[in-house]
C-alpha cells in the first residue's frame, strides 16, 4: 500500500517569486542539458552521459562562486 502525504503551502509573495525563479532556472537547465545531448548525438554520433553533464555543471558552477563561497 502506498501512502501519499500532501502538505499545503502558502508562500508569501517574495517566496512565491523566488520559487518561480527557481522553477524557471531548473527548466532552462534541463532543456539546455537535453539540447547538449541531442546536438552531440546529431553532430558527432556520441552519447553524453548524465555523469559527464554533472561534471561539466560543477565546473561551470565553481566559476559562479568566489573563494569565500559567495556567489558573484
Amino acid at each position: 500500500m502506498k501512502l501519499t502525504f500532501r502538505y499545503p503551502v502558502y508562500p508569501t509573495k517574495t517566496q512565491e517569486t523566488t520559487l518561480f525563479k527557481w522553477l524557471d532556472h531548473l527548466c532552462d537547465l534541463q532543456n539546455s542539458a537535453r539540447h547538449d545531448r541531442k546536438v552531440a548525438w546529431e553532430t558527432e554520433g556520441e552519447r553524453v552521459s548524465r555523469n559527464d553533464q554533472q561534471r561539466k555543471l560543477k565546473v561551470v558552477r565553481l566559476g559562479e562562486y568566489s573563494s569565500s563561497g559567495v556567489r558573484t
